[in-house]
């Protein structure tokens, strides 16, 4: 056994021993990763448990191979190598690993940075040697740091690629060249191979000078067979890279032919001009239109946020003011008049670059939207039923604009509007004031909506889609040049835009899958299935409980009472039951303006302030504490209450306290 341990570990030939020590490391990552990648990895997405123990068992092995290295190259040293001066720089190199192992989230950039110091090290133990001088590893070192620093910058430049579908970043704190994003990686992947090449070939001549042997001889079977397995697993990874990335384009024609165009921005682009009026002047002119109550707010700090608060209960004198602010507003006179008619399609581009002109036009919806809750409101105090039901017509007219689009974004604002319509409807409903033919034709009108569901979600998915298959596109395109250099980024690219592409072969958000097969995939499954399985049913349930307090208003003023019971009302879509309906004592939220009593600041972290592009003034004033707030107090009141038991299928009888999905007529 003895005879046999001197032999592995080069006992009697320690020059070569450190000689195939060190190429066992610089093989080490070839080997790894391709492991990690092509086999870890996939079973880890399908069974977590068999996937984690292959991770360990490569992490394992990886260990295993470094302390024999360490023992091979430590025993190639001298006995007075170990010095102070050598115990001083393995201090200082544990310390710096250390560090970076502390402050660095990026497992290659850690490893990486490891072996660095590593290196170092054992070219300063090297050094100790008579025969060797200091310009020898000096050499031998400069560049091993270069192509290193090389090296570490490609991998987190196709990190940074692979990551940008999720949004994710590589931190660059210990970049020496910044070359992420420039896209002509293959120049400096050249320098990279040629100046490790160099430092391996200028550390063996070390090993060779400081034993006294010929540089020829360190080349033996074991150096021989490492190179052998090193071609080995670049040709598997660069096999599987292929491979992946064949998958990646069978499965984007799978998904071109699925939905019968084009899954590109080029096609969406397309489509959507075909499907209107464009005009962007019109849209530039209505964000343009800042609807602010300045004055109002200089004399009541904090009441600039009564517009999301259309249930407000505010003092008198403060109520006759905000009135005549919101009415004799010119802005918002303007807004109106543009959008009293269903609007043009805006200038509209698809993809991963923020389109911050059309972000402006959503956000800008919405804010009319959340106007014209206070016009229906205002409208019906003051018994003006003409002017609420046009203002729900305007937020018709709002929602038609999204009914062309292809972005996700897109079809949830359409979504957040409509509820907000359903909130208006549902008060014009409670005034009483509406005619029974305006009623059945709102009734109509909720069943078109429904209508409109299935096609948003063709939209949303379409679109989802394209922007995922834009992103590994623009990535491949990027990274085309280090095919052959990093090809298991290619491999994991290739994957994930398959799974990418093959996830969104559904034609509702609820049928994408719970376990897709790419990591992207599943990191996005959870929220865009919630989409299928709650926003858009929600979004029904809405429309459905409108239409069956249309009908039960229409049944009150037959019968001159509210009915005991309702059989006849509309499908719940979380049940497959009809909705729920009763009569009865009710808590509805009430909104009371008033004083603030616990005038804090808010913490704004500041990777939240990054995030969100504030600047320090601006963050400031934001987290400002104002003198007046919004309190929610609630009452109990008599109503007629129609709920859906939401999408934890529980019917909490409509209460507050559970999920269920409810309006209220209350009865005065």
């Amino acid at each position: 056994m003895k005879p046999l341990l001197r032999k592995i570990f080069f006992w009697d030939e320690a020059a070569q021993g450190a000689f195939f020590g060190l190429t066992l490391l610089i093989i080490l990552q070839r080997c790894f990763w391709p492991l990690l990648v092509g086999v870890a990895l996939p079973v880890f997405l399908r069974d977590t448990n068999i996937g984690t123990t292959l991770f360990g068992v490569v992490l394992f092995l990886t260990v295993v191979a470094v302390i024999y290295s360490l023992v091979c190259l430590f025993h190639f040293c001298p006995k007075k190598a170990i010095s102070k001066v050598s115990a001083g720089v393995l201090f200082v190199c544990a310390m710096l690993i250390l560090l970076v192992w502390a402050v660095s989230p990026e497992h290659l950039k850690m490893a990486t940075t490891v072996f660095v110091f590593l290196f170092i090290f054992w070219e300063l133990v090297y050094s100790f040697h008579p025969a060797v001088k200091i310009h020898d590893w000096l050499f031998a070192l400069v560049p091993l740091l270069i192509g290193a620093a090389l090296h570490l910058n490609i991998k987190a430049a196709s990190l940074q690629s692979l990551l940008q579908p999720c949004n994710l970043a590589v931190s660059p704190k210990f970049d020496f060249f910044h070359l992420v994003g420039y896209g002509h990686l293959w120049l400096p992947a050249i320098c990279c191979i040629a100046l490790l090449v160099a430092a391996y070939l200028l550390c063996g001549r070390v090993i060779a000078k400081a034993g006294g042997l010929p540089f020829r001889t360190l080349f033996g079977k074991g150096v021989a067979a490492l190179w052998i397995v090193f071609a080995v697993m670049y040709l598997v990874s660069v096999v599987m890279a292929l491979q992946a990335m064949h998958s990646y384009r069978n499965a984007k024609r799978e998904l071109n032919s699925f939905w019968e165009v084009g899954i590109n921005n080029t096609s969406l682009v397309e489509l959507y001009r075909k499907s209107g009026q464009i005009d962007q002047s019109f849209w530039d002119e209505l964000v343009g239109l800042n609807v602010e109550f300045t004055t109002l707010n200089e004399q009541y700090d904090g009441i600039d946020a009564i517009v999301g608060y259309p249930n407000a209960v505010l003092p008198p004198e403060i109520n006759k003011q905000w009135k005549a602010a919101f009415m004799e507003s010119p802005e918002l006179r303007r807004c109106e008049e543009m959008l009293n008619e269903p609007p043009p399609l805006p200038e509209r581009e698809f993809g991963t670059t923020y389109d911050k002109a059309y972000s402006d036009i959503m956000s800008k919806c919405r804010a009319m939207a959340r106007l014209e809750l206070w016009r229906v409101r205002l409208s019906l105090e003051a018994n003006d039923i003409l002017s609420a039901q046009q203002a729900l017509q305007r937020m018709d007219n709002i929602t038609s604009s999204f009914l062309n689009d292809y972005g996700f974004v897109s079809g949830m604002v359409w979504g957040a509007i409509e509820s907000m319509r359903t909130d208006a409807l549902s008060r014009i409903i409670a005034s009483g004031l509406a005619d029974e033919k305006w009623l059945r034709e709102q009734s109509e009108r909720l069943i078109e909506k429904e209508r409109h569901i299935p096609l948003m979600h063709k939209h949303m998915i379409m679109g989802h889609a394209s922007c995922m298959i834009e992103t590994i596109d623009n990535t491949e395109s990027s990274m085309r040049g280090l095919l052959l250099f990093c090809p298991e980024s290619f491999t994991l690219l290739g994957r994930e835009g398959a799974a990418l592409a093959r996830s969104h072969l559904i034609n509702d958000f609820s049928d994408f899958p719970q376990k897709p097969n790419g990591l992207f995939a599943r990191m996005l499954a959870k929220s865009v299935r919630l989409v299928g399985t709650k926003t858009m049913p929600r979004r029904l349930a809405e429309f459905r409980i409108s239409q069956g307090m249309i009908a039960a208003e229409l049944a009150r003023r037959e019968n001159g009472c509210w009915p005991d019971v309702m059989d006849d009302l509309p499908e719940d879509p979380f049940s497959g039951k009809p909705l729920k309906y009763t009569v009865g004592k009710y808590e509805t939220p009430e909104e009371h303006f008033q004083t603030n009593d616990n005038p804090e600041p808010l913490d704004i972290p500041p990777e939240v302030q990054k995030l969100m592009g504030m600047t320090e003034e601006q963050a400031a004033e934001f987290s400002r504490p104002q003198k007046y707030t919004f309190k929610t107090e609630w009452r109990t009141v008599d109503a007629v209450r129609i709920w859906s038991v939401g999408s934890d299928g529980i019917d909490g009888g409509g209460l507050r306290s559970t999920d269920d999905i409810g309006f209220i007529i209350p009865i005065h």
